[in-house]
C-alpha cells in the first residue's frame, strides 16, 4: 500500500484533493518544536537563574527568530543543536541586559528537563514530593498530576473526572493542601529545610 502525501489527500465529502494549507502546516511544525525542544530550553533557563515564565518567553522569541531564518531559505542541518545554541545565546543576552549574575556556560543540554538541580548531597524536595504523592489517595494523585504536570484546565479536569468545574477547583485545593501537610510533617523536609 502506497502512502499518499497528506497535503494531497482526498476529502471524504467532496472526493477532491485538498489544497496544501501552509497555516496548518506551520501550526503543526510549531507544535512539534514545542513538544521536542521546550523542556530542554526550560531546563537550561532554570539552571541559569531564570523562571519557567522566562523560559516560555525565551522560547516564543526563539521560535519567531527561527521561523524567520527558515523562511529566508537558510538550511539548518541539526535542528536540536541549532535551537539549543539559539536559546543559549538569547538567554545570555537577556541576562546581560538585566545585569543578572553570570550564567553557567557549561550546563549540559543532554540532562533531562526534569533533572534535579540541587546538590545531590542535600535531600531533594522534588523527590520528597514525589514520594509523598504515593501516600495520597488515587483521586488526589490523578487530579494533581493532570492539573499541574499535564497542565490541564479545571474545565478539562472536570470532563476527564466527571465532576463539575467548581468541585474540581475545591478538590484540587484540598489535595494540594493535604500533600503540603504530608511533606511539611516529614523528617526529610526538616532536613532539607536545614540544609538550604
Amino acid at each position: 500500500m502506497m502512502l499518499q502525501d497528506p497535503k494531497k489527500e482526498m476529502t471524504e465529502e467532496t472526493g477532491k484533493r485538498e489544497a496544501p494549507d501552509p497555516e496548518r502546516d506551520l501550526q503543526l511544525h510549531i507544535a512539534g518544536l514545542y513538544r521536542l525542544y521546550f523542556k530542554g530550553v526550560a531546563h537550561y533557563v532554570l539552571q541559569n537563574r531564570g523562571t519557567l515564565e522566562d523560559a516560555r518567553d525565551l522560547f516564543q522569541e526563539m521560535l519567531v527568530a527561527y521561523l524567520k531564518i527558515l523562511r529566508s531559505g537558510e538550511v539548518v542541518r541539526d535542528e536540536r543543536k541549532y535551537l539549543n545554541g539559539m536559546a543559549r545565546n538569547m538567554w545570555m543576552n537577556v541576562l546581560n541586559a538585566h545585569a543578572r549574575s553570570p550564567i553557567d556556560h557549561h550546563a549540559t543540554e543532554t540532562l533531562p528537563a526534569t533533572a534535579v538541580l540541587e546538590d545531590p548531597q542535600v535531600p531533594s524536595l522534588a523527590d520528597l514530593v514525589v514520594r509523598k504523592m504515593e501516600e495520597i489517595g488515587e483521586d488526589c494523585r490523578k487530579l494533581l498530576f493532570e492539573g499541574f504536570y499535564m497542565r490541564r484546565t479545571n474545565g478539562e479536569l472536570a470532563q476527564l473526572m466527571g465532576y463539575t468545574e467548581q468541585f474540581i477547583k475545591v478538590k484540587k485545593h484540598r489535595c494540594l493542601q493535604g500533600l503540603k501537610r504530608l511533606v511539611e510533617r516529614s523528617p526529610e523536609y526538616l532536613a532539607w529545610k536545614l540544609d538550604t
